[in-house]
């Protein structure tokens, strides 16, 4: 699966999430549109008032400003350069909620600490987490 492909599955699962009525599924993906200043005159309280007006390309051009582009149309040619790992902090919701990860405000901390720890470093948005290792995450597995 190409980046480009892999960039449009999770603008559709946000997309999804944003439109959810489940207050738990809609909010984070609402407070990542408000943060990236999608739509700058509304209220976060409006963002979810108004969620069913939420449409894909918004979504993509969240992805794009957390991605460091002005916009999608911007950021979509660039994609054709990137690696799939590139993309990998999109598997944090996706595959890493079972496991314990430590959360981090800046890609400096999160290397930090992981090369005191160990554990893999992604950033998200403007944050990082550290994946736990391969053998800490197979243990607590195990437990």
């Amino acid at each position: 699966m190409g980046t480009i492909d892999i960039v449009l599955r999770q603008a559709r699962k946000l997309h999804l999430a944003a439109k959810s009525d489940s207050l738990s599924s809609a909010m984070p993906v609402l407070r990542r549109i408000h943060a990236a200043g999608i739509f700058p005159s509304k209220t976060l309280f409006a963002l979810h008032r108004e969620r069913g007006s939420i449409q894909r390309k918004h979504l993509l051009r969240l992805l794009a400003i957390e991605a460091g582009y002005p916009d999608w149309e911007r950021f979509r040619p660039e994609l054709a350069h990137w690696s799939p790992e590139a993309l990998e902090h999109f598997k944090v919701a996706d595959e890493w909620t079972p496991y314990l990860n430590a959360w981090f405000a800046s890609e400096a901390q999160a290397s930090a600490y992981a090369q005191a720890h160990g554990g893999r470093v992604v950033r998200y948005g403007p944050h990082a987490v550290v994946q736990a290792s391969d053998a800490a995450m197979a243990e607590g597995a195990r437990s």
